[in-house]
């Protein structure tokens, strides 16, 4: 195994309406800087996303302080949009917009919801994954997840800034995409408790009827980072002495 070092892993494809939506909603929320660039006349343009409809399947994005993008916007020349959260690259292409409206007395541009989102990991850490023997149970809870009774899934790979996990059945109806659930604990000996956690990534395997989360800890305590990271180091050790016992 090798370090991984701000390496930009192949997309993952955001199709249904609340993937798109929870995605978006993470650049609203961090009002975090677009670009907006016109392929076609090698331009781009700097703006930010103002609202998502999730009712309407419309976007809001903030006026740009341009004549030339008022004008290619107007002819309806096609688009791609470009923003990051929290290291993942977020990029979506549109045909045209639909109107020029306003929001807080601000004017803004309205556009339909993308059909389509590329969702770009970019990892900066070293990912260790857990041996078949090593089995640490986790367990999910907060006040979001829609059922009663904390989620209880099996680790199976972690790094200083997140971790893997499995899921028995079908869960990608209780547990969403950009939602932060509050509180998540693993058993020893990686004995993390009272984390927060982010889900990045979901996938449902019908095969095996299992559920496989891509999670990112959130407000992780100085404590806990160092715990974590003193695990991740340890399992990076076990990974080479192995590798060298193979030679």
């Amino acid at each position: 195994m090798s370090e991984n070092v701000e390496v930009l892993q192949p997309h993952q494809v955001l199709s249904t309406s609340l993937e798109i939506a929870s995605t978006l909603q993470l650049l609203v929320e961090t009002r975090a800087p677009l670009t907006l660039a016109f392929p076609q006349q090698g331009i781009s343009f700097r703006t930010y996303l103002v609202e998502v409809d999730s009712h309407r399947h419309t976007l809001a994005l903030d006026e740009i302080i341009s004549h030339d993008a008022a004008v290619f916007l107007k002819d309806g020349e096609p688009f791609r949009i470009e923003g990051s959260h929290s290291g993942v690259l977020i990029a979506w292409e549109c045909g045209s917009y639909l109107r020029s409206n306003t929001k807080g007395g601000l004017r803004c541009y309205q556009m339909s919801m993308p059909h389509v989102v590329m969702y770009f990991q970019r990892r900066d850490a070293f990912r260790a994954t857990l041996r078949s023997a090593q089995r640490i149970e986790v367990f999910l809870d907060g006040d979001k997840l829609r059922r009663s009774g904390a989620l209880r899934g099996r680790l199976l790979e972690i790094s200083a800034t997140g971790c893997s996990v499995s899921f028995d059945g079908n869960l990608e109806d209780q547990l969403r995409i950009g939602c932060i659930y509050e509180r998540m604990s693993a058993s020893a000996p990686l004995d993390v408790k009272l984390t927060m956690l982010e889900i990045r990534h979901l996938r449902y395997e019908a095969r095996i009827d299992r559920t496989f989360a891509g999670m990112r800890f959130h407000n992780l305590s100085g404590l806990m980072q160092r715990k974590v990271q003193s695990f991740v180091n340890q399992l990076q050790r076990e990974a080479r002495r192995a590798d060298k016992d193979e030679v």
